[in-house]
């Protein structure tokens, strides 16, 4: 279904990373694209729909708890002599540009996080639930919280991601009543492949991911 030309199209595309949580990483991937943040109430369109959140429908990710990550099988080889120990990340920056540049219980490595425990107030990303596009490798990744779990959200409430280029991690973020997308196949109506969160709004609008390769 086609975009009504009378709507203006605000495109939004972050480039390579995005603010992670307090430990102050970055994620090396790119953004997301966020296609018409408007007003528009018609259902189907790209501006999304209006109390989408007030219809009952259910969000396809959503975070009923917390779930420690396992290591990044997407990693680099372990550099000869093993991985160092360490105190802080300051002790993994080495010359050549190791790629084991976080200091997680203990040891310089290539995952930021396990769990959220390892993120200050942020959320771990796993790895496993996102592809990273042309890169070689990617690791768990800590990201912004909104929220960490549904519970966070109030009653029946849901605490989902807001996603970014190949479906990498921007955040959580709680569903609310100003979303205009919950169920992008229901509410964006083909114009756009998934619920973005856009913090100058503070809801989930309708948009996509680009992902070459």
């Amino acid at each position: 279904m086609e975009c009504s030309i009378r709507r203006a199209l605000a495109v939004a595309v972050v480039l390579f990373c995005f603010p992670a949580c307090d430990k102050g990483r970055l994620d090396p991937t790119m953004g997301p694209v966020t296609i018409d943040a408007g007003n528009d109430s018609g259902p189907g369109s790209c501006s999304g729909t209006t109390g989408a959140s007030l219809k009952g429908e259910v969000p396809a990710e959503h975070r009923v708890a917390a779930t420690p990550c396992s290591p990044s099988t997407r990693r680099p080889a372990d550099p000869d002599g093993g991985l160092p120990s360490c105190t802080s990340d300051a002790d993994c920056v080495g010359d050549g540009g190791s790629p084991f540049t976080t200091c997680l219980h203990g040891t310089c490595s290539f995952d930021q996080c396990l769990s959220d425990s390892d993120c200050g107030s942020g959320v771990c990303g796993c790895a496993s639930d996102y592809y990273g596009g042309n890169a070689a490798f990617h690791p768990n990744v800590c990201v912004q919280a909104g929220c960490h779990i549904d519970s966070d959200c109030g009653p029946g409430g849901f605490c989902s991601p807001s996603r970014g280029r190949c479906g990498s991690y921007e955040g959580f973020y709680c569903h609310g009543s100003a979303d205009t997308c919950v169920d992008p196949t229901k509410d964006c109506g083909g114009c756009a492949s998934a619920c973005v969160y856009t913090p100058t709004i503070g809801a989930f609008v309708c948009g996509g991911a680009v992902c070459n390769g």
